[in-house]
């Protein structure tokens, strides 16, 4: 599904092995990206994923996936319930982490042909978590340009949960945590540096 732990295979892949460059959670910080708004293609979305060494205790499960929005792993064929957040979409990438027994979580990079279309998106996954009566509202820290995060239980785990979206320029951003890494200050960590990725891929296009 749509903006979800997804490692089927068939997309662009960049490998998350041991010898990965690893790489440590920036604390959160207040600043807010500073309009960057380059369109990034599908190699650029997958480099916004984060490395092996990321997320601590944990591990990267196979491969940092980015498909087209006509993928069928992406959840995109018209008259599924996600099918509106493909529109406009150009790539659409994945990677999961996890913790044994513990806990596991999502980065899902979502890349648009303009910021229009980036923050129609952010509205559609608004309205769907408004309309799931099993999701309560969750504070989370000043992350991106648009920001809002949920709470509730992992409908295949039975775990708690945390997820927050977060629009940066171009790109719609998501992570979610299951079991011990559903908590907030981790949660906006972990979207900060989300966050601080995608605003930097953007910079780079756009030449500041």
């Amino acid at each position: 599904m749509l903006l979800a732990a997804c490692a089927a295979p068939g997309g662009h892949e960049a490998a998350q092995g041991p010898a990965a460059e690893k790489e440590p959670i920036p604390a959160a910080s207040s600043r807010q990206p500073g309009g960057a708004s380059g369109v990034l293609d599908a190699r650029q979305v997958a480099e916004v994923l984060p490395r092996q060494g990321a997320v601590p205790g944990a591990v990267a499960v196979g491969k940092r996936n980015v498909f087209g929005p006509t993928h069928p792993a992406t959840g995109c064929a018209r008259g599924k319930p996600t099918a509106d957040l493909c529109a406009d979409a150009l790539a659409i990438g994945h990677s999961l982490f996890s913790k044994k027994r513990q806990g596991t979580v999502t980065f899902s990079v979502m890349s648009y042909k303009n910021t229009s279309a980036s923050a129609a998106a952010y509205d559609t996954l608004h309205t769907m978590w408004q309309a799931d009566r099993d999701l309560t509202t969750l504070a989370i820290g000043p992350v991106g340009e648009r920001r809002e995060a949920r709470r509730g239980t992992h409908p295949g785990t039975g775990k708690p949960t945390m997820k927050a979206q977060v629009l940066v320029g171009t790109t719609l951003l998501h992570v979610e945590t299951v079991g011990s890494y559903a908590e907030g200050d981790r949660l906006t960590q972990l979207a900060t540096m989300l966050a601080q990725r995608s605003e930097r891929a953007q910079a780079s296009r756009t030449g500041t």
